[in-house]
């Protein structure tokens, strides 16, 4: 074949939606999350290909023996790669503050807050926060500046973007067009999680639940502490008892309801209490998950869900989310657990890289 012929052939418009249903539908799959978002993609015929449910994407940080920062990668738990996306960098020396419809969020060196569609490259830009920048904290995921909480999609014009700042009793909510934060105060206790929830966002402090009502307070808005009631056997929280005192708490929708969850660690142990928050009895309920439930708890967006949803998702794959090797116990992933690094390193073989959150991969479909 002539080089004049390559060069005809290789300009040729091809029909990719002619091709027969059957073969892509197995090519499909077999591949790994972000590859399918990929292959959808390609034409409108493929993108008819349902996106199929996928376990979030753990996102990883690469770091260097000084423990600075080069780079963010992705692990899949099912299939136990590692992927690397170009598109996914970060202005060097940034905090990350969570990830939600397929987008992460930074909080960069000047304070400003932008988030990046790791996958197409899309950045948003916030306005800059009055969260104090510390340059002597490390970037890992156990410790947060500002955590990050959406409305919908980021790139909706009727978006609204509210943050919690470390050891601050504020949430702060700005738009895409914002030029400046609104602030609302409490006059209790520093948030700790912050979720969108059927309409309105939801903050706690161990088992304190509060609502950000936007439309509260003659259209200003205000932050509301919501009275619940503690289930039998449970008393209030003693801050002055180490012993028994959460590590932190969080707030993840689960079947339909807002669910409120807290760590408890203690030298070697370590174990949750999963509270459903009962809205028409004003109290929260003490739950029990089953064996194969999963969570992801952190500074990303609280998933909760059941690997049934996930085909081919096996005991094994599943072993990145458990504490305890063989143990039948709902799978709990968080990123704020002191033992996830090790298990990181001892079942996956994966050294120099710190778990910040996770990504659904499902949101770019």
């Amino acid at each position: 074949m002539s080089k004049k012929q390559k060069k005809r052939r290789s300009n040729e418009v091809r029909d990719w939606s002619s091709l027969p249903k059957l073969p892509l539908s197995f090519i499909s799959s077999q591949l790994d999350p972000i590859s399918h978002v990929f292959f959808r993609s390609t034409c409108s015929a493929w993108r008819t290909f349902p996106p199929r449910p996928k376990l979030p994407l753990i996102i990883l940080a690469n770091h260097t023996t000084t423990q600075r920062y080069t780079s963010v990668s992705f692990f899949d738990i099912n299939s136990k790669l590692l992927i690397h996306l170009p598109k996914s960098s970060f202005e060097f020396g940034s905090f990350f503050c969570g990830s939600s419809h397929g987008y992460l969020a930074f909080l960069d060196p000047a304070s400003k807050v932008y988030l990046i569609n790791p996958i197409t490259g899309h950045h948003i830009k916030l306005p800059k926060h009055n969260a104090r920048y510390r340059k002597d904290r490390q970037f890992i995921g156990r410790h947060f500046q500002i955590k990050l909480a959406v409305s919908a999609a980021p790139t909706d014009p009727g978006c609204v973007f509210a943050v919690i700042s470390q050891c601050h009793n504020q949430v702060d909510i700005c738009m895409l067009r914002s030029t400046s934060w609104k602030t609302f105060l409490s006059d209790d206790y520093d948030f700790e999680d912050i979720v969108f929830f059927k309409g309105y966002f939801y903050l706690c402090f161990y088992r304190k639940l509060y609502c950000l009502d936007l439309e509260a307070n003659g259209g200003t808005g205000m932050i509301i502490n919501i009275p619940l009631a503690l289930p039998e056997g449970l008393s209030e929280i003693d801050e002055s008892d180490d012993d028994n005192c959460p590590t932190r708490a969080y707030l993840v929708e689960f079947s339909g309801d807002l669910v409120m969850v807290l760590l408890y660690e203690s030298g070697k142990d370590t174990y949750f209490e999963f509270l459903k928050v009962n809205f028409e009895k004003e109290s929260l309920e003490m739950i029990q998950l089953g064996v194969e439930d999963l969570m992801f708890l952190g500074i990303s967006l609280g998933i909760g869900t059941n690997a049934k949803r996930y085909k081919g998702c096996s005991n094994e794959s599943m072993l990145l989310t458990k504490l305890k090797k063989y143990c039948e116990v709902p799978s709990v992933f968080c990123v704020q657990s002191s033992h996830i690094k090790g298990f990181l390193k001892l079942w996956h073989g994966i050294d120099q890289w710190d778990a910040l959150g996770w990504l659904t991969p499902g949101y770019f479909a």
